[in-house]
């Protein structure tokens, strides 16, 4: 697997090799007195530089790992094809998985609520201390509720 850094050491390189031919290309045509392309290799140069510049970020980035966030397949397990499971266990998995995600919801959106108020408790001009404190006292208890149901949840990655 090939390190962030050694992308961007290979990009920087190749920016550098770039920039060195073109102001080499400068140079030369300086010395040969012909000024009136000069223009053009200028622009070129600040063209591919802004090129290079925005696409090292991106070529550095992590490709794509298929259909899904976590390993390639998210946490929807049904869909590797490697696991050669049945139709029964696949719909055992997706009613395992949809009771989960019924019970975690209200929490869920609960604390979706109260972080939104919490926001705009510490928008106020003058934000009342005792308001925000009761806040934050539920967003905990909603957080320890949610773990406690991930815990004892039938559906084995909610624990993770």
């Amino acid at each position: 697997m090939v390190s962030r850094n050694v992308v961007y050491d290979i990009n920087d390189l190749w920016c550098r090799q770039l920039l060195v031919y073109f102001l080499l290309i400068i140079h030369v045509n300086t010395l040969k007195g012909e000024y009136k392309d000069m223009r053009k290799v200028i622009f070129i140069l600040v063209i591919t530089l802004v090129v290079a510049v925005t696409v090292m970020p991106a070529s550095a980035s992590r490709y794509g790992s298929g259909p899904g966030a976590v390993h390639g397949y998210g946490k929807d397990i049904t869909a590797i094809p490697d696991l050669n499971l049945t139709v029964e266990q696949k719909a055992q998995i997706t009613s395992l998985r949809e009771t989960f995600f019924k019970d975690i919801k209200p929490l869920r959106d609960k604390l979706f609520s109260k972080r939104g108020d919490l926001k705009l408790f510490w928008k106020d001009k003058n934000p009342n201390q005792a308001r925000i404190l009761a806040t934050q006292k539920q967003i905990r208890t909603l957080r320890v509720k949610s773990k406690t149901v991930r815990r004892f949840s039938d559906w084995p990655f909610a624990r993770c």
